[in-house]
């Protein structure tokens, strides 16, 4: 009797490829993309990894995954850094698109990025704010301030690493403004100036704001009646991309009287920051470094660009406490030596004090702030002797743990400065 096939294994065929097709597929991908941008997270607390850091994640936006599908661009999240990949053989199509974007001479088609932590500890180890809280401030970066370093490449952030002057204060969806009477409305711009929400303070009957003639709409409004003003206006930045927008609080006269800058993101997973990568510069002398030459010329060129986020490792004053065995054991001529990288770093100490649970130690602070990294570069060692023993100077433990990065603890000295501690427990 002839077999026949079986219809459900001949569905499951022509609907999957094949392991070969998949490969061939995957591989004709590689040959047409390459990389438009890319996003590389350096910090030198990971040097196991050469300074890349595994601890940070970018995605895109909602608006950017739009714009990417339409565009047929692929993210790639690559562990240490992530990059945005275009299909050479559309670039012509992807050259015109962005011709098509620009208003008035200036291009600001961009594409924006939520940057996540996947390490709770990673504002400990960056030298950042250790009280930040990203539920309140958010890093923002954009290649608009993208330079070259001789020594790191194109640096994603203004200076020569991320620093507080990037935090910017965070809205949810709703956002309050409290105004006064003599507040005509609010406007609320993005990074390109256009406004895109316009909220009077008194609200006419059947009429909407129009975005685009904010200012003149506002300023056109007629008198309208009490019951219909108030003092706290409600922006909804739910309709409007996760970016970072400049709220302006605009008077009767027509002069902004105050101006706020908050990021709207989204609240899961927290985020730390957003980044804003645009395709090419947006005007004529706004600087930075971008992918694709001016989108208005005929000649234009599309150059992928390798951009680093170059973040800093805390340094922290490292207190050693010296548990003895027993509380009646007592030492004599306790010293800290630094055998590398330099042995001039000195402690001060020993200081005896008493633990919380009542046990003595002897305390060492280290003078100077002390570098946070993966593989340490110092080397430490205990010397000292049981006291009311003629021996020598002995070595009591040969090489000092060094500072993790589970505990950092912000603490106010004698002299009223802000200092970060790191404190190690060394029983011996």
């Amino acid at each position: 009797m002839p077999q026949t096939a079986d219809p459900i294994d001949s569905a499951v065929r022509s609907h999957y490829p094949t392991t070969h097709a998949l490969k061939r597929d995957a591989e004709d991908r590689a040959a047409y993309y390459e990389t438009l941008m890319q996003v590389r997270f350096r910090h030198p607390y990971y040097n196991r990894n050469d300074d890349a850091c595994p601890d940070l994640a970018a995605r895109p936006t909602a608006a950017a995954q739009q714009a990417m599908s339409a565009l047929g661009l692929l993210f790639r999240d690559d562990g240490a850094s992530f990059s945005v990949l275009y299909n050479r053989t559309r670039s012509d199509a992807l050259a015109s698109w962005l011709a098509r974007q620009g208003r008035g001479g200036q291009f600001w088609t961009r594409l924006t990025f939520v940057l996540t932590s996947r390490s709770p500890y990673f504002i400990n180890v960056t030298d950042l704010p250790i009280d930040l809280d990203p539920l309140r401030e958010n890093l923002y970066l954009a290649n608009q301030a993208a330079h070259d370093d001789p020594e790191v490449g194109i640096l994603l952030n203004p200076g020569r690493i991320v620093s507080a002057e990037q935090l910017i204060p965070v809205t949810g969806s709703q956002y309050q403004a409290r105004v006064s009477m003599d507040v005509r409305g609010i406007a609320v711009r993005a990074i390109s100036g256009e406004v895109v929400l316009c909220e009077p303070r008194c609200v006419p009957e059947n009429q909407s704001a129009p975005p685009a003639v904010c200012l003149g709409w506002l300023a056109g409004l007629p008198a309208t009646t009490p019951d219909r003003c108030r003092d706290t206006i409600y922006l909804n930045f739910g309709m409007l991309p996760e970016d970072k927008y400049t709220i302006d609080t605009i008077a009767d006269s027509g002069d902004v009287i105050r101006q706020e800058v908050r990021l709207y993101t989204a609240d899961a997973p927290t985020p730390l920051g957003l980044i804003d990568l645009l395709f090419s510069e947006p005007f004529a002398g706004a600087g930075g470094i971008y992918p694709v030459s001016d989108p208005a010329r005929d000649d234009v060129t599309i150059s992928g660009v390798d951009y680093v986020l170059n973040f800093g490792a805390r340094s922290t004053l490292w207190r050693y406490y010296i548990v003895p065995p027993a509380p009646d054991t007592a030492y004599d001529d306790l010293a800290i030596e630094c055998l590398a990288p330099d042995p001039a770093l000195s402690f001060a100490g020993p200081v005896p004090v008493i633990l919380a649970n009542g046990a003595p130690a002897y305390l060492f602070v280290s003078e100077q702030p002390l570098l946070l990294q993966q593989q340490s570069i110092y080397r430490f060692r205990l010397k000292g002797r049981l006291r009311h023993r003629r021996l020598e100077e002995d070595t009591l433990v040969d090489r000092l743990p060094v500072a993790a990065p589970q505990q950092v603890l912000p603490q106010t000295d004698e002299a009223g400065a802000a200092r970060n501690y790191s404190d190690i427990y060394v029983y011996v």
